[in-house]
């Protein structure tokens, strides 16, 4: 397996985890609001199905692919974490 497929996965695993993390934040919001609920549930769809996704086709590649991919969006949950911490004192 290359190099670049190798990083390409934990980029994506990253970037994956960017957005299931940032759209768990609207789910939040989205849940607790009257009259959304549809939305929440489709937003919840839609997340766990990037998710999904991302790591079948990682899984796909191969054990190498698969742990990168998991490691870049593990990474991006504690950046966004972070981040949100930062904005809250």
């Amino acid at each position: 397996m290359s190099a670049a497929v190798l990083v390409a996965c934990a980029l994506l695993g990253f970037a994956a985890g960017v957005v299931h993390f940032l759209g768990l934040r609207r789910n939040v919001r989205l849940y607790v609001s009257a009259g959304r609920l549809r939305h929440a549930v489709a937003l919840q769809a839609a997340r766990l199905a990037l998710t999904v996704a991302l790591f079948a086709a990682a899984a796909l590649q191969g054990a190498a692919p698969l742990l990168l991919a998991a490691g870049g969006f593990l990474l991006a949950r504690a950046v966004v974490l972070a981040r949100r911490e930062r904005a809250d004192p």
